[in-house]
């Protein structure tokens, strides 16, 4: 039941994989984002809103000082600390298959590092994490056919639940 389940939810996914395919859009103007973290540096939740508005206008830097202001402020921000584990990967799409063939440069291997220490500190901070920004990363990626890597990595996370 619980390898049927996954496979189940494995073919949902896939199926879900051309409409991600797209590039995330705000609802709200990036503008009015860095507007409201402006006006309150101090509020974490915008801080990281403004900070994904960053990343989906590709200004990684900007994204990544946002998101660590955000958990500077209010450490047990888990969204935030998921988000920056996956912005390296969002830097550089083909860190996957670097870290899965076990090539990664060693000038990011610290990065690497320190990605798997925030996401671990997301979970471990709210097992239940807004698992929205999945979605930046695969909108992202380039579908090759069989490259299944981050999706079987969510997967892989999934079955802890049941």
């Amino acid at each position: 039941m619980r390898r049927t389940l996954v496979l189940a939810l494995l073919g949902v996914m896939l199926g879900a994989a051309p409409a991600a395919a797209q590039w995330a859009q705000l609802a709200v103007n990036l503008d009015t984002l860095l507007a409201r973290a402006a006006r309150d540096s101090l509020d974490p939740v915008a801080q990281y809103d403004a900070g994904i508005g960053l990343w989906t206008a590709r200004r990684y830097d900007d994204a990544e000082h946002a998101l660590r202001r955000s958990i500077a402020i209010e450490p047990k921000t888990a969204a935030a600390y998921l988000a920056l584990a996956f912005l390296p990967y969002a830097r550089r799409p083909k860190l996957w298959a670097e870290e899965e063939k076990r090539k990664v440069p060693p000038e990011l291997q610290a990065t690497v590092a320190e990605s798997d220490r925030f996401f671990r500190r997301a979970f471990m901070i709210d097992p239940l994490v807004d698992l929205q920004v999945y979605g930046l990363i695969f909108s992202q990626m380039e579908r090759i056919p069989g490259e299944m890597g981050p999706y079987a990595t969510l997967i892989h996370g999934l079955q802890g639940f049941f």
